[in-house]
Parts: C-alpha cells; sequence; structure tokens
C-alpha cells in the first residue's frame, strides 16, 4: 500500500498522522515494519514526518498561516534528498483543504496534551487484538516461563503481564511488557527482537537481559548480562530515529530511565558477573603482582572499564588472594591497600591515586 506514496499522500493518510502526533507502541511496531519493507520510502516518511511536528510545534506557540504552512513545507522539501520533488504548485488544490484538517488534529491534540510531558507510554489496560496477539499475565507468586514463537524465552516476574504476535512479522520480533521479565533471546541478525516496555524499547539480536517497567515506578530499568543491547525512548522529538536517543549497553551496565523528565543514566548493575567462560576464568591470587596488571584482570573477568593512571601506579605491588570477592569487594581491598579512592561514573570504575613510593 506504501510502496509508492509521496509525501502527501502520507500526510493525507489517518494512520500516518495517528503514528506522528499520537503513536502507540503498536503504531510504532507497524510503520518500523513499513520502513524495513519499503527502504526506499525513508525520505519521504521522514519528509512528511518533520512537516507534520514542525507544524505542530507552530501550533504550540501559535497557529500558523496558510503562508507560514506553505512556507514549511516548501522549506522541508528543499532540505529534502528525495528526487525527484514534487512541485508545491501540483498539490496546492489538495492543500487547501486538507490544511484545515491538519490543523484541526494537530489542534485537538495540542489541546489534550498541552499539559502532559511529551512521552510515549504503552497502554497496559487496553489489550492488543486477541485474534493476533498472545497475552501472559503472571498472577501466582513465582515466576513464570512464557515461551514465545521463535524460540526465545521469557521469565516472567510475579504481578506482570507479556503480549507479543501469535507468529512473529517477517521482519521484526516484538513483545510488549508491563512489570518485569528476563529474557534469552534466540539470535536471528535478520530480525531484530524488540521489548516495547512503557515509554522505552529495548532492541537485541541475541542475548540476555532484564527489564524491570512497572507502571507505578518512575523508574524503568534495563539490565544486560550477555550481549549487547540498545534501549531507547519509543519515540523521539529530536530524531526522527529515536534509537539515536538511546544508549548501548554491554554486559553488567544498566540503563535507568526516569519518567518525569525522560532521561537515560547508564551504570553498572548491583552485582557484576564474570564475563569469560568458567574454564578462562583467572585465578585472582596475586604475588608481588603490579597494581595496573591486577586491573587489567578485573577489566578482562567483568568487561568493565577501569580508568587509572598506569605510570602512577607502575610502582604499586600486591600478594593477595581475591577469589571469592565480587567486583567491588575486589575494589575496595585494592584501593584501600594503596591509599586510593574509585567512583563510578557513566558505568566505569575512576581510580584516584597518588601512586606509590
Amino acid at each position: 500500500m506504501y510502496q509508492n506514496f509521496s509525501t502527501d499522500d502520507f500526510l493525507q493518510d489517518p494512520a500516518f498522522r495517528k503514528w506522528v502526533l499520537q503513536g502507540t507502541p503498536s503504531d510504532d511496531a507497524f510503520w518500523a515494519d513499513v520502513l524495513l519493507n519499503f527502504p526506499h520510502q525513508r525520505v519521504t516518511i521522514r519528509q512528511a514526518r518533520e512537516f507534520l511536528l514542525t507544524l505542530h510545534d507552530q501550533a504550540e506557540a501559535d497557529f500558523p498561516s496558510e503562508q507560514q504552512v506553505d512556507s514549511i513545507y516548501k522549506q522541508i522539501l528543499e532540505n529534502s534528498q528525495e528526487t525527484p520533488v514534487r512541485p508545491l504548485h501540483r498539490w496546492s488544490g489538495w492543500w487547501v483543504a486538507a490544511s484545515v484538517g491538519l490543523l484541526i488534529a494537530i489542534g485537538g491534540w495540542w489541546f489534550m496534551q498541552k499539559n502532559t510531558p511529551r512521552i510515549a507510554y504503552f497502554d497496559a489496560s487496553r489489550p492488543l487484538d486477541s485474534r493476533l496477539f498472545e497475552q501472559v499475565i503472571n498472577t501466582s507468586a513465582t515466576v513464570q516461563i512464557v515461551n514465545l514463537p521463535d524460540g526465545s524465552q521469557a521469565s516472567l516476574e510475579p504481578r506482570s503481564q507479556l503480549q507479543y504476535r501469535k507468529a512473529f512479522a517477517d521482519t521484526i520480533r516484538e513483545v510488549f511488557l508491563v512489570g518485569e521479565a528476563f529474557f534469552e533471546v534466540q539470535k536471528n541478525p535478520d530480525k531484530p527482537f524488540l521489548v516495547r516496555a512503557n515509554a522505552i524499547t529495548t532492541k537485541v539480536l541475541g542475548t540476555s537481559f532484564r527489564v524491570s517497567a512497572y507502571e507505578q515506578d518512575q523508574q524503568i530499568k534495563v539490565m544486560v548480562k550477555t550481549g549487547r543491547v540498545s534501549v531507547f525512548p519509543t519515540q523521539s522529538q529530536k530524531h526522527p530515529d529515536p534509537e539515536q536517543d538511546g544508549l548501548i549497553l554491554t554486559p553488567n551496565q544498566q540503563a535507568d530511565f526516569t519518567k518525569t523528565d525522560a532521561h537515560f543514566t547508564r551504570s553498572l548493575i548491583d552485582k557484576p558477573i564474570p564475563i569469560i567462560p568458567q574454564t578462562e576464568l583467572l585465578q585472582f591470587s596475586f604475588r608481588n603482582a603490579r597494581l595496573p596488571e591486577i586491573f587489567q584482570a578485573i577489566e578482562k573477568t567483568y568487561g568493565v572499564e577501569l580508568i587509572f593512571d598506569e605510570q602512577q601506579l607502575s610502582n604499586c605491588r600486591l600478594t593477595t588472594s581475591l577469589e571469592n570477592e565480587n567486583l567491588f569487594e575486589k575494589m575496595d581491598i585494592l584501593c584501600e591497600a594503596i591509599g586510593a579512592t574509585y567512583k563510578l561514573v557513566d558505568a566505569q570504575i575512576i581510580i584516584n591515586s597518588k601512586g606509590c613510593d
């Protein structure tokens, strides 16, 4: 249907306007499929989306005149990379009628959302179409295992629910979460796996991670056990691609999303675990070892970056055994031994030391 749409075709399409101005996770999923199936339409869709959002911003300040609307659209056309560009005069007749409808639609959206932060949330109270989606609600007191259509698995916590297509689409695997679940995702580079949870989306190809997104909590958390995860707002007011506003997480990292200001922060999980195979685990027993070498062993074991001045610590040597301690206990012991301190900044451990004589 959308394969040959022009910019003004998209502007006339109610489903497109609803997605841009009032998009739900279901709308996001639908248009993600459109973009994946018709990649040649990316510029056209971006052009129409920018037009609607620009018009919306104008409406928030003061409703633009028809001349201002024409100017907005003309500027977007001139800045677009789309070729060929339809001349403005060829659709001016359509615009006389459609601009009024667009302004009314945008005006209604503005008045409804005037005092509401512009963050897109998954409405948990409204189940998706039961003909297409499975819904699992865990009312028990124990974790419930949910086997997904692609062989992936979700461990659903009590008081949580999961919705997903009975058969995943050809280009995307998508689930909708309210509450908390741990996911073990089957690898499939051709089909990204998306978890829509409240106001954020977590995207992976194949990995294991936990998402905590209870409706009553002010923060949403994503914690990575294995692999790499992209986490981003479900909708962005800055970029056509919301993923540009997100973070990339690696093992032992977590992202916290604050609902009130739509802000991400990255940190380490509470109890980082070794990421290398058991057979490669280092024996944390050191005899007269240089401290930078011990720190490098910790980096390799936990996949965590330690920031320190190697030259300043080159004279620091220790004999110690750290086989039973967790990451932070190891850091406490090592830093105390040389009178150093450390702090966490953006999932990195920064060590402050005056060195050793």
